[in-house]
């Protein structure tokens, strides 16, 4: 179901979100070289994961899907991936990655597209913002316009608490965090606006009883917050699970993030040690010792262990909830593709 999905509805959603796009920005032809930039960046999402998602939603008792309604829904659904824009370009003037998905962030396509730059960073905060007002305009368009604002609202509220929770970390030794605190901030940070929100979004969208969702959106909690773990270890160790990120900035400002933390709780290497008690941002060279270290180390096999007990947690679950057949195995796809099939693959590297 889930490759029957993207096959079907990523090139629909994707064409109809460049059009929703170049449509919202006529009224800004001053911001044009600024837009023309973005959308390059927003279609690098070539399967937008997040309105496929939403569209199960919408989908969520129906007996079978066809697709072929997946044009006329697609503005709202398309909310899921606005706001999805919005927060990874927050997230990459924070990380201060130089590539993500092969090529260069926002915020170094704002600097001109080769290093980062404080202006670009500070036209990369203001036009993610100025996103949010794009994302209320089309919000303000459909007819459950005030849930669904509502509903933005309140994966906003859950977010920054996870952002700011996760930053606030970073003012205490990396030894002071542990992974059920980074479980909690990947749950909050990740989980609600990647997986919750868009399957509640096509859920409202649908007119369907919250009840009846409530069982489906917890699931996808769970689900989101392992995947926020498999994030971090993408991103760790590149090319190992995928070939679409690499954060080396994130170890080289000591982000929390799973394989850090279980590194700092492990490690006995003093020159290990040395690097996670220094002072962000670590040189290049210094990131690249503490990415061999994090290779070398325990924290593979731990992160292994860790995942396989997240995804016992999710399976039974999954076989409880009253969905209909297509969104069922819809999720049942997502959590073997993104979850299993990821462990696994770090599992087969190490």
């Amino acid at each position: 179901m889930l490759s029957d999905a993207f096959d079907r509805l990523s090139p629909v959603l994707r064409q109809r979100y460049r059009e929703l796009l170049e449509r919202e920005f006529t009224d800004s032809p001053e911001l044009s070289d600024l837009h023309r930039l973005y959308i390059d960046y927003a279609l690098r999402d070539a399967h937008l994961p997040r309105p496929v998602l939403a569209y199960v939603g919408y989908h969520a008792d129906s007996a079978t899907v066809d697709f072929s309604d997946a044009d006329t829904i697609a503005e709202g659904l398309l909310i899921a991936q606005l706001l999805r824009d919005v927060l990874a370009i927050h997230d990459d003037i924070v990380d201060e990655d130089l590539e993500k998905f092969g090529a260069a962030p926002l915020p170094v396509a704002f600097s001109g597209g080769e290093r980062l730059t404080q202006h670009g960073k500070n036209l990369a905060l203001y036009y993610a913002d100025y996103l949010v007002g794009v994302m209320l305009r089309v919000a303000a368009r459909l007819p459950a316009a005030a849930r669904v604002s509502a509903l933005i609202a309140e994966i906003l509220h859950t977010n920054q608490r996870g952002q700011l929770a996760e930053l606030l970390a970073e003012t205490r030794p990396l030894t002071a965090t542990s992974v059920d605190d980074l479980l909690l901030i990947g749950e909050r940070k990740a989980a609600y606006y990647c997986y919750v929100f868009p399957f509640r979004l096509g859920a409202l969208l649908a007119g369907h009883d919250e009840r009846h969702i409530d069982p489906a959106a917890a699931v996808l909690t769970r689900i989101g917050t392992a995947s926020q773990v498999i994030d971090d270890l993408t991103g760790a160790f590149p090319g190992l699970i995928d070939h679409d990120k690499d954060t080396l900035g994130e170890i080289a400002n000591l982000r929390r993030t799973v394989p850090l933390v279980l590194l700092a709780q492990s490690t006995r290497d003093a020159q290990v040690r040395h690097l996670l008690e220094s002072p962000p941002p670590l040189g290049g060279q210094d990131a690249h010792r503490l990415r061999s270290a994090l290779w070398n180390s325990t924290v593979p096999a731990e992160a292994v262990r860790l995942c396989d007990g997240l995804i016992a947690d999710i399976t039974p679950r999954l076989n409880g909830l009253a969905l209909g057949a297509p969104a069922t195995q819809y999720l049942n796809d997502l959590v073997e593709h993104r979850l299993i099939g990821s462990v696994d693959r770090l599992r087969a590297g190490k």
